[in-house]
């Protein structure tokens, strides 16, 4: 699929060319953007149907994530300029700035849902199952496997770290969204309500992913 999309999509092939890098990063946005809005809208319908507050948070990261996607197609836009008097040496820079800004970004919705899952152990709900919502969850997964797939090849051949830290989130949002089908399926089938405890855990994993993935990549 990757290789599909590359050779259909795009123009410049080169990665070692301001625009070669500039046509892979702008493929990475665009197609992270149309991924991640649509598993967000079916999460945030399925998630408001079945009362289920992890599953609504689920579909706020990947709506986040859609907004990563837009900081990496204009990190790459910008980069692609030459240099000019007040900056020298290019604008190449531009792409670590972005890296950062993601991985920052990611480290905020990794607070935001230690908060969510704690006020849900604190204040449970109920939450109304359904098999639609596993085919959902279970779909969004593949999707983001693949996804994580796809960035790192690109970011790979152009020695990307903005798409590094992308493909790092999209591995992330697996493990959420596992985190996410699990206390679903306990829930429905053993009547205990763990998904707070499970958030909590997930959360405070993304956050020590990411602040490590920080301090080896930019310090």
């Amino acid at each position: 699929m990757t290789k599909l999309i590359i050779k259909l999509f795009l123009k410049n092939k080169n990665p070692d060319t301001a625009s070669g890098r500039e046509s892979y990063g702008r493929i990475a946005g665009i197609v992270g953007i149309i991924c991640n809005l649509l598993l967000s809208i079916l999460k945030f319908i399925v998630g408001t149907v079945s009362n289920s507050v992890s599953i609504t948070a689920d579909a706020t990261n990947n709506i986040a994530d859609a907004g990563s996607s837009i900081i990496t197609l204009v990190g790459f836009r910008l980069s692609e300029k030459p240099a000019d008097e007040d900056h020298p040496y290019g604008h190449a820079r531009i792409e670590y700035v972005t890296g950062l800004i993601i991985s920052f970004l990611i480290l905020l919705i990794g607070y935001d849902i230690l908060k969510s899952s704690v006020n849900k152990i604190i204040h449970p709900e109920e939450s109304v199952f359904s098999w639609v919502t596993v085919i959902i969850l279970v779909s969004s997964i593949i999707v983001k496997l693949w996804l994580s797939r796809f960035n790192k090849v690109l970011g790979k051949q152009i020695k990307s770290t903005a798409l590094e830290a992308t493909a790092a989130d999209s591995r992330n949002d697996c493990i959420s969204t596992i985190a996410v089908l699990i206390s679903t399926l306990v829930s429905n089938y053993f009547d205990i309500n763990i998904d707070g405890f499970m958030g909590v855990a997930v959360a405070i994993f993304i956050i020590i992913f990411v602040s490590f993935y920080i301090f080896i990549r930019f310090f």
